[in-house]
């Protein structure tokens, strides 16, 4: 009984030691996702913003919206796995989340051939000479990202795994 006794309480010490070093590790990766959203807006030239504006048809719409997919040689899982379905059950469902009246919403794909079931070229495009790649997510293991910017040029960008609540930070931010 003694030995059950002791077993007990290194177990509860164990576990509550593990509980509470997970809690840090959420409170780190919260003050990182703060840290990251909040870096300094910065401002495209006129002629990308103009090329980008043709391009991907924003025209009146406050912010644009970038959802972007890296090549899926630069990602550790398939990011192209069943493109449709995976945009229909989880992306399309969280945009609903957020109000878009004022915004233009796209998605775009660097693996134009992996994401040839989806485009469209309405919301689904590819990323035209990898330019959103080249400049916004070139970090390698960058699977997807977000930029939001809005009609001025200027923008924020996050190039990781992101959420509702991100976007509608960074375009409180603009």
């Amino acid at each position: 009984m003694k030995y059950f006794k002791l077993i007990a309480i290194i177990t509860l010490s164990i576990y509550s030691q593990f509980s509470f070093s997970q809690i840090k590790i959420k409170e780190q990766k919260s003050i990182e996702l703060n840290q990251q959203i909040s870096d300094e807006v910065q401002t495209l030239p006129k002629d990308q913003l103009q090329a980008i504006k043709e391009n991907y048809n924003w025209k009146k719409k406050q912010f644009l919206i970038v959802n972007f997919k890296n090549l899926q040689t630069k990602c550790s899982y398939d990011i192209y796995e069943d493109v449709v379905k995976a945009y229909n059950l989880y992306e399309k469902k969280a945009f609903e989340k957020i109000d878009l009246s004022n915004c233009r919403n796209i998605f775009i794909y660097a693996d134009k051939a992996l994401a040839k079931p989806i485009l469209d070229n309405k919301t689904h495009f590819e990323d035209i000479g990898l330019y959103f790649m080249k400049h916004y997510f070139n970090q390698d293991k960058t699977c997807v990202g977000v930029l939001v910017m809005n009609q001025k040029g200027e923008y924020l960008v996050k190039a990781e795994e992101y959420n509702t609540f991100t976007i509608t930070e960074m375009m409180e931010k603009l």
